[in-house]
């Protein structure tokens, strides 16, 4: 279980833990040389430039190419038109989406290119377009000097390098295979499946493999947009413990600093960690000032916890907790709960016998016992009608707004029937209305035909039902039933299912004011 919380500033320092391992991954070897070599067209050359040999996919194919791969939204083809791409107006597309990277880089030897290359002494010396490609890893600069006595690489003028979702630009670079060290200077980044692009002075890779990045300046805005920014200038990347560490870091809206952050920490995988989240800060006119430090306990492997005090400035504080919990026999639980102790503001509105704590439950559930047995339990309870309207729960998801769900629910999967067992109540959160029908509790068996195409499928349905509400409205039990046939015919350019059935409906009601006859009933035959 991973909690979902990855904040931007998360996305972002794990973006930049790519951006290191491409930027500083690539190994010095003594090159395959190919003297001037054409670089034109892809079906000639399989080892041309990655800028023109695009991915397979049809809607990369079709995707024309422009600065830092962004492409307008008019010219994003249809199957990539996601809702982000139309909220912005367009998206970065990756040449290199479908290379495989199931094989690391390093293990590949490094095929070069250049317009001229020769030997000097223990140089090799790459001028002109000069282009690399190991594995899935691909670089290009306009000149390329590789020291193969020392295991070192210089490289200069438009340098780029790229991996899959990873396109970097530079203005020159330097590795040392030797110690591990290595360089990049006056670089811009781009992280094509997270909107992310940015730049930095230096990325240094040190002996250690610590990766030092200085002065980082990234956004999600489009290419000549800058709404915002988070600048940084020291971040320490730990790429083996999957941390890390920025200082000094700010946040600019339109070049105005907002925030100022001196030290901050972050994860750059899944790896579950124990420790503070990004805040969350608000301020509406239902409680003014609303500040949220949520506390992530990585308690086991299979249950952890999340802890989010939260203080609203007219209100008071509000304690949200949220414990998970994973088991191979009782399948997936999470219990929630949120408690707020003398809300001052609903004080002045509510009556003098009406307390004025608090609070939210929810309990869900979903199990698979043996393939045969099916669970699930969606219960959610507060203490007033109007508690989602005046402290909507981010960290705690009540879903609905109209009304909470109560329901348990137990299926049991047979080869040819599928028997239900389940009871539902709710609570309404209108002040109209006291309480919802409820079943309490509901039993449902059905027949679950093959399927099989062109022959006759037997339809059989039966429900009990117990429904109940206010003593004022009606109430009793229901007894539902179904039994007929249908014919399924599947041809490869439609589908076509007659169906013939009747339906039987009885009700054995309660004493009621406005009825004399308790029981009501009838049946009806259907055709389709």
């Amino acid at each position: 279980m991973t909690p979902d919380c990855a904040s931007p500033h998360l996305r972002r320092a794990r973006a930049l833990a790519r951006l290191a391992t491409i930027a500083l991954g690539l190994t010095v070897s003594c090159p395959t040389l190919a003297q001037d070599s054409n670089l034109g067209d892809c079906a000639a050359n399989e080892k041309n430039t990655f800028e023109t040999c695009t991915a397979p996919d049809d809607a990369l194919l079709n995707a024309p190419f422009f600065a830092l791969d962004w492409v307008p939204l008019e010219a994003v083809p249809e199957a990539l038109r996601d809702r982000q791409c139309l909220n912005c107006g367009g998206r970065y597309i990756d040449p290199l989406a479908e290379q495989n990277t199931s094989k690391p880089p390093n293990d590949t030897d490094i095929q070069a290119h250049a317009n001229s290359t020769r030997l000097q002494h223990d140089e090799v010396i790459l001028t002109g377009n000069a282009t690399a490609v190991q594995g899935y890893r691909h670089m290009r600069s306009d000149n390329v000097v590789i020291d193969r006595e020392q295991e070192s690489a210089s490289l200069s003028g438009n340098v780029t390098l790229r991996e899959p979702n990873v396109l970097l630009l530079g203005d020159r670079a330097q590795v040392y295979s030797k110690t591990g060290e290595a360089i990049i200077y006056n670089n811009e980044f781009v992280f094509h499946e997270e909107h992310l692009r940015g730049t930095a002075d230096m990325l240094r890779r040190d002996s250690d493999g610590l990766i030092h990045i200085h002065n980082g300046n990234f956004t999600y805005c489009a290419p000549g947009e800058n709404d915002w920014n988070v600048l940084s200038e020291d971040m320490e990347v730990d790429l083996e413990e999957g941390l890390a560490t920025a200082h000094h870091a700010r946040v600019e809206l339109e070049g105005v600093p907002v925030a100022y952050i001196p030290w901050l920490r972050l994860p750059l995988d899944d790896r579950r960690r124990t420790g503070l989240l990004w805040p969350d800060f608000g301020n509406d006119s239902s409680g003014g000032l609303d500040i949220s430090t949520p506390i992530y306990l990585n308690l086991a492997p299979n249950y952890d916890a999340l802890y989010a005090p939260r203080f609203i400035e007219e209100r008071g504080l509000d304690h949200q907790l949220q414990l998970r919990y994973l088991n191979p026999l009782l399948g997936e639980w999470l219990a929630g709960g949120a408690y707020l102790k003398d809300d001052s503001r609903y004080r002045d509105q509510s009556p003098d016998d009406t307390s004025t704590d608090r609070w939210l439950g929810v309990l869900k559930q979903d199990g698979l016992f043996q393939e045969r047995w099916r669970s699930r339990v969606d219960y959610s309870k507060a203490s007033d009608v109007d508690y989602l309207q005046d402290l909507e729960t981010a960290n705690i998801s009540a879903q609905r707004t109209t009304s909470l769900l109560q329901l348990g629910s137990l299926d049991y999967l047979g080869d040819n029937w599928l028997t239900n067992l389940q009871a539902q109540q709710f609570q309404s959160l209108a002040n109209d209305i006291d309480k919802d029908y409820e079943s309490l509790p509901q039993l449902t068996t059905q027949y679950r035909g093959s399927g099989t195409p062109f022959a006759l499928q037997p339809i059989l349905l039966a429900q009990y039902s117990n429904f109940g509400a206010q003593e004022e409205v009606v109430t009793g039990q229901r007894l539902y039933g179904e039994a007929g046939v249908d014919y399924p015919m599947m041809w490869r350019f439609g589908s076509l299912k007659p169906t013939l059935k009747y339906r039987q409906l009885n009700y054995q009601l309660n004493d009621g004011e406005f009825f004399a006859d308790n029981s009501l009933g009838g049946g009806q035959y259907f055709s389709d």
